[in-house]
Protein backbone atom coordinates (compact mmCIF):
# COMPACT_ATOMS: atom_id res chain seq x y z
CA UNK A 1 0.00 0.00 0.00
CA UNK A 2 2.97 2.25 0.93
CA UNK A 3 4.52 1.93 -2.01
CA UNK A 4 1.35 2.60 -4.44
CA UNK A 5 0.56 5.91 -2.35
CA UNK A 6 3.92 6.79 -1.54
CA UNK A 7 6.57 8.59 -3.74
CA UNK A 8 9.54 6.23 -4.77
CA UNK A 9 12.31 7.98 -2.95
CA UNK A 10 10.03 7.58 0.45
CA UNK A 11 9.95 4.09 0.22
CA UNK A 12 13.23 3.27 -0.94
CA UNK A 13 15.27 5.30 1.65
CA UNK A 14 13.44 3.03 4.55
CA UNK A 15 13.96 0.13 2.64
CA UNK A 16 17.93 1.18 2.03
CA UNK A 17 18.19 1.67 5.62
CA UNK A 18 17.01 -1.52 7.42
CA UNK A 19 18.76 -3.01 4.48
CA UNK A 20 21.85 -1.18 5.72
CA UNK A 21 21.30 -2.16 9.43
CA UNK A 22 20.45 -5.78 9.05
CA UNK A 23 23.87 -6.20 6.66
CA UNK A 24 26.03 -4.21 9.17
CA UNK A 25 25.05 -6.10 11.91
CA UNK A 26 25.17 -9.41 10.12
CA UNK A 27 28.69 -8.43 9.12
CA UNK A 28 31.65 -5.79 10.31
CA UNK A 29 32.39 -5.69 6.53
CA UNK A 30 29.14 -5.26 4.34
CA UNK A 31 28.92 -1.96 6.58
CA UNK A 32 32.40 -1.27 5.59
CA UNK A 33 31.32 -1.82 2.16
CA UNK A 34 28.57 0.60 2.60
CA UNK A 35 30.64 3.49 3.91
CA UNK A 36 32.72 3.32 0.74
CA UNK A 37 30.02 3.92 -1.09
CA UNK A 38 28.87 6.81 1.38
CA UNK A 39 32.09 8.27 0.63
CA UNK A 40 31.25 9.86 -2.57
CA UNK A 41 27.73 9.41 -2.77
CA UNK A 42 26.34 10.04 0.75
CA UNK A 43 24.83 13.79 -0.25
CA UNK A 44 22.18 12.13 -2.40
CA UNK A 45 20.29 11.61 0.65
CA UNK A 46 21.38 14.26 2.82
CA UNK A 47 19.00 15.71 5.46
CA UNK A 48 19.61 19.65 6.25
CA UNK A 49 19.97 21.13 9.46
CA UNK A 50 20.14 24.30 10.84
CA UNK A 51 23.72 25.20 10.20
CA UNK A 52 24.57 22.17 8.40
CA UNK A 53 23.72 18.90 6.59
CA UNK A 54 23.94 15.49 7.96
CA UNK A 55 24.95 12.58 5.20
CA UNK A 56 24.73 8.74 5.17
CA UNK A 57 27.80 8.83 6.13
CA UNK A 58 26.90 10.33 9.54
CA UNK A 59 24.40 7.24 10.20
CA UNK A 60 26.70 4.06 9.01
CA UNK A 61 29.92 5.06 10.84
CA UNK A 62 28.07 4.86 14.18
CA UNK A 63 26.21 1.88 12.66
CA UNK A 64 29.45 0.30 12.37
CA UNK A 65 31.25 1.14 15.64
CA UNK A 66 28.00 0.14 17.45
CA UNK A 67 27.83 -3.48 15.68
CA UNK A 68 31.52 -3.57 16.52
CA UNK A 69 30.73 -3.06 19.93
CA UNK A 70 28.34 -5.58 20.27
CA UNK A 71 30.15 -7.79 18.22
CA UNK A 72 32.99 -7.19 21.50
CA UNK A 73 31.20 -7.99 24.07
CA UNK A 74 29.25 -11.02 22.54
CA UNK A 75 32.85 -12.57 22.35
CA UNK A 76 34.14 -10.89 25.65
CA UNK A 77 37.15 -9.64 23.77
CA UNK A 78 37.37 -6.29 25.24
CA UNK A 79 41.70 -5.69 23.44
CA UNK A 80 41.71 -2.97 21.63
CA UNK A 81 45.21 -1.73 19.58
CA UNK A 82 45.70 1.70 18.54
CA UNK A 83 47.42 2.15 15.40
CA UNK A 84 50.40 4.55 16.13
CA UNK A 85 48.70 7.07 12.93
CA UNK A 86 46.05 7.96 16.03
CA UNK A 87 48.16 10.31 17.97
CA UNK A 88 48.79 12.82 15.44
CA UNK A 89 45.45 12.76 14.45
CA UNK A 90 44.41 13.10 17.78
CA UNK A 91 46.96 16.29 18.48
CA UNK A 92 45.41 17.75 15.10
CA UNK A 93 41.99 17.47 16.96
CA UNK A 94 42.80 18.88 19.72
CA UNK A 95 44.24 21.79 18.12
CA UNK A 96 40.99 21.73 16.01
CA UNK A 97 38.97 22.20 19.14
CA UNK A 98 40.85 25.45 20.11
CA UNK A 99 39.93 26.98 16.82
CA UNK A 100 36.69 26.90 18.03
CA UNK A 101 36.63 29.85 19.93
CA UNK A 102 36.75 31.81 17.07
CA UNK A 103 34.34 30.09 14.69
CA UNK A 104 31.83 31.98 13.50
CA UNK A 105 29.46 29.66 12.54
CA UNK A 106 30.02 26.67 15.26
CA UNK A 107 27.55 24.22 13.44
CA UNK A 108 30.09 23.96 10.62
CA UNK A 109 33.06 23.50 13.06
CA UNK A 110 31.22 20.87 14.75
CA UNK A 111 30.50 18.66 11.40
CA UNK A 112 34.03 19.15 10.56
CA UNK A 113 34.95 17.78 13.82
CA UNK A 114 32.62 15.05 13.34
CA UNK A 115 34.24 13.83 10.29
CA UNK A 116 37.42 13.67 11.95
CA UNK A 117 36.21 11.33 15.16
CA UNK A 118 34.31 9.26 12.19
CA UNK A 119 37.94 8.86 10.62
CA UNK A 120 39.31 8.28 13.49
CA UNK A 121 36.87 5.47 15.02
CA UNK A 122 36.98 3.85 11.38
CA UNK A 123 40.58 4.07 11.58
CA UNK A 124 40.92 2.36 14.91
CA UNK A 125 37.60 -0.24 13.46
CA UNK A 126 39.44 -1.46 11.00
CA UNK A 127 43.21 -1.75 12.74
CA UNK A 128 41.00 -3.56 14.95
CA UNK A 129 38.84 -6.18 12.60
CA UNK A 130 40.45 -6.13 8.75
CA UNK A 131 42.99 -9.22 9.12
CA UNK A 132 42.09 -11.88 6.68
CA UNK A 133 42.70 -11.10 2.99
CA UNK A 134 39.91 -11.96 2.15
CA UNK A 135 38.51 -8.52 4.03
CA UNK A 136 40.85 -6.65 2.77
CA UNK A 137 40.52 -7.70 -1.08
CA UNK A 138 36.69 -6.90 -0.17
CA UNK A 139 37.29 -3.36 1.20
CA UNK A 140 39.54 -2.73 -1.73
CA UNK A 141 37.49 -3.36 -4.02
CA UNK A 142 34.28 -1.45 -2.66
CA UNK A 143 36.87 1.39 -2.29
CA UNK A 144 37.93 1.66 -6.03
CA UNK A 145 34.44 0.75 -7.00
CA UNK A 146 33.25 3.67 -5.23
CA UNK A 147 35.65 5.83 -6.86
CA UNK A 148 35.30 4.22 -10.48
CA UNK A 149 31.69 4.72 -10.11
CA UNK A 150 32.47 8.72 -8.68
CA UNK A 151 34.65 8.70 -11.72
CA UNK A 152 32.68 7.89 -14.65
CA UNK A 153 30.05 10.36 -12.55
CA UNK A 154 32.51 13.09 -13.25
CA UNK A 155 33.03 12.34 -16.75
CA UNK A 156 29.39 12.47 -17.55
CA UNK A 157 29.44 16.11 -15.97
CA UNK A 158 32.60 17.15 -18.03
CA UNK A 159 31.08 16.26 -21.45
CA UNK A 160 27.33 16.74 -21.11
CA UNK A 161 27.85 20.03 -18.84
CA UNK A 162 25.60 19.50 -16.35
CA UNK A 163 26.14 21.85 -13.46
CA UNK A 164 26.56 25.26 -12.47
CA UNK A 165 27.63 27.69 -15.22
CA UNK A 166 30.44 29.07 -13.08
CA UNK A 167 31.78 25.73 -13.93
CA UNK A 168 32.26 25.83 -17.54
CA UNK A 169 35.78 26.34 -19.03
CA UNK A 170 36.04 27.78 -22.04
CA UNK A 171 32.10 27.49 -22.72
CA UNK A 172 32.78 23.95 -23.79
CA UNK A 173 33.20 21.56 -21.01
CA UNK A 174 32.34 21.87 -17.41
CA UNK A 175 34.75 21.15 -14.36
CA UNK A 176 33.51 17.61 -12.62
CA UNK A 177 32.34 18.02 -8.98
CA UNK A 178 30.91 14.65 -8.50
CA UNK A 179 28.17 14.90 -5.57
CA UNK A 180 30.48 17.30 -3.33
CA UNK A 181 29.04 20.64 -5.56
CA UNK A 182 32.36 22.04 -5.40
CA UNK A 183 35.23 20.54 -7.64
CA UNK A 184 38.15 20.67 -5.55
CA UNK A 185 36.75 18.78 -2.98
CA UNK A 186 35.41 15.86 -5.72
CA UNK A 187 39.38 16.10 -6.68
CA UNK A 188 40.32 16.00 -3.06
CA UNK A 189 38.67 12.84 -3.02
CA UNK A 190 39.82 11.29 -6.16
CA UNK A 191 43.85 11.61 -4.99
CA UNK A 192 42.43 9.72 -1.90
CA UNK A 193 41.36 6.92 -4.19
CA UNK A 194 44.00 7.26 -7.11
CA UNK A 195 47.44 6.29 -4.83
CA UNK A 196 45.35 3.13 -3.82
CA UNK A 197 44.65 2.19 -7.43
CA UNK A 198 48.02 2.81 -8.83
CA UNK A 199 49.95 0.80 -5.39
CA UNK A 200 47.97 -2.11 -6.27
CA UNK A 201 49.14 -2.32 -9.66
CA UNK A 202 52.50 -2.46 -8.73
CA UNK A 203 51.95 -5.38 -6.79
CA UNK A 204 49.39 -6.73 -9.35
CA UNK A 205 51.73 -9.75 -10.23
CA UNK A 206 53.10 -10.64 -6.60
CA UNK A 207 49.49 -10.81 -5.04
CA UNK A 208 47.96 -12.43 -7.82
CA UNK A 209 45.39 -9.13 -8.08
CA UNK A 210 43.13 -8.77 -12.11
CA UNK A 211 45.39 -6.30 -13.88
CA UNK A 212 42.25 -5.38 -15.96
CA UNK A 213 40.06 -4.31 -13.72
CA UNK A 214 42.86 -1.95 -11.72
CA UNK A 215 43.82 -0.53 -15.35
CA UNK A 216 40.29 0.45 -15.58
CA UNK A 217 39.58 2.18 -11.93
CA UNK A 218 43.27 3.80 -12.29
CA UNK A 219 42.50 5.12 -15.92
CA UNK A 220 38.94 6.41 -14.94
CA UNK A 221 40.37 7.92 -11.88
CA UNK A 222 43.22 9.91 -13.34
CA UNK A 223 41.00 11.05 -16.20
CA UNK A 224 38.63 12.15 -13.88
CA UNK A 225 41.34 14.34 -11.94
CA UNK A 226 41.92 15.79 -15.12
CA UNK A 227 38.63 17.13 -15.97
Amino acid sequence: LAIAILPLPAVMLPVLGISSILLTLARLEYGLVLLAFTVPFGSLGEIEMADFSLSATEFIVPLVVFSWVMRMVYTKEARISLPWIVWPVALFMAAMALSFTNSSALGLSLKEMAKWLEFLAVLVLVGNTVRERGQVLLLVGAVLSSGTLAAFHGWYQFASRQGPGSFLVGETFLRAYGFYGQPNPYAGYLLTVIPLAIALLLVVREERLPKRPLLVATGALVAALLM
